[in-house]
């Protein structure tokens, strides 16, 4: 029997040890991989804000991000423009590319175009992203192309969710995301203000549905989750459940202020916190060195999903509002 243990042992050891390299679906800061410095993209003299990224035929990783100058990061209704960088992996490094300057020649978008989101829906590749017009008004458009690289060409029927008045739920909408239910409809999350008879409440999540990636989208009267002040949400479905990432803005959900929160649902429309609400910090683990930086704001979360499996998170990070970078960190895969 002895000889039979001694046998066996590398196997039980085997087992055991990858009982520690497994990671439930929705414990995200689990997953998250510590980044080096090559996986920073920093422009100096620029405001760097986000990626969003999606995986095109040609093998490459197509990323869509904000940058504007001067650098002040509170600029972004006046300022801000969106650019295509590309990479050969999913951290980087990403080579900047070309402005997609053809965003501000719809009337909604001749002030600023911002926080891009790229997705593949129904074979081709959808570009979501906030829109501003000469008033600074708040809107969401988006563009459409076959190829990951593009080119986008503006969608006809822009902006696909118009501005409502102060004092109202849906005001200042912007920041949007989509998905794919298995039923084909598109699930769009964004972020707008809750007026409550009162201008700019809390920043929270609104739903809108609609048959086709360029809408009409039909708005749900209602949050996701009504009671937090929360933002920046990315939606992505993975082993038959669907996810959001967004940004805990005061600490309500996780009592640590602009931490990443991760949000589950069975049908893309009603949403519950998932068990590990955690997904990270301010503070970032360098691989390089091994020291943990806390910065001024982590934020504009969003997941890269290849083959049904979310595989790379990226985020907006500033040092001060004149020094900005974006960052990509590699997720384990889930048990």
């Amino acid at each position: 029997m002895i000889r039979n243990f001694i046998t066996l042992l590398p196997i039980v050891l085997s087992f055991v040890l990858s009982l520690g390299t497994a990671f439930s679906q929705g414990d995200l800061a689990s997953r998250i991989q510590a980044p080096t410095k090559t996986q920073m993209f920093k422009d100096d003299g620029w405001i760097q804000w986000g990626f969003s990224v999606v995986k095109g035929e040609d093998g490459l990783y197509h990323a869509y991000t904000s940058r504007w100058q001067p650098n002040n990061l509170m600029r972004w209704r006046d300022d801000s423009r969106i650019y295509h960088a590309v990479a050969e992996n999913p951290e980087g490094p990403f080579v900047l590319k070309e402005e997609l300057s053809q965003l501000l020649d719809q009337p909604q978008a001749a002030a600023s175009v911002h926080n891009p989101m790229v997705k593949k829906l129904k074979g081709k590749y959808y570009l979501y992203y906030a829109s501003f017009d000469a008033d600074r008004t708040h809107t969401i458009s988006v563009a459409v192309a076959e190829n990951a690289g593009g080119p986008f060409v503006p969608s006809e029927k822009n902006p696909i969710i118009e501005a409502r008045g102060d004092k109202t739920w849906d005001m200042l909408p912007t920041n949007p995301s989509a998905v794919e239910r298995e039923d084909g409809t598109i699930v769009m999350v964004y972020r707008a203000w809750d007026g409550n008879g009162k201008k700019r409440t809390k920043r929270k999540l609104g739903i809108a549905i609609a048959d086709d990636p360029e809408g009409p989208f039909i708005r749900e009267e209602g949050n996701i989750i009504s009671d937090y002040h929360i933002e920046d949400p990315d939606i992505w479905k993975e082993n038959g459940k669907y996810w959001i990432i967004a940004k805990d803005m005061r600490g309500e959900v996780t009592g640590k202020s602009g931490a990443g929160i991760v949000l589950e649902s069975d049908d893309a429309i009603n949403w519950k916190l998932s068990e590990t609400t955690l997904a990270y910090t301010k503070t970032i683990d360098w691989a390089d060195d091994g020291t943990p930086v806390t910065y001024d704001r982590v934020e504009r979360p969003s997941v890269l999903v290849v083959d049904g499996k979310a595989i790379c998170l990226y985020n907006a990070v500033s040092i001060s509002r004149k020094e900005c970078f974006s960052i990509s960190r590699l997720l384990s895969p889930v048990e």
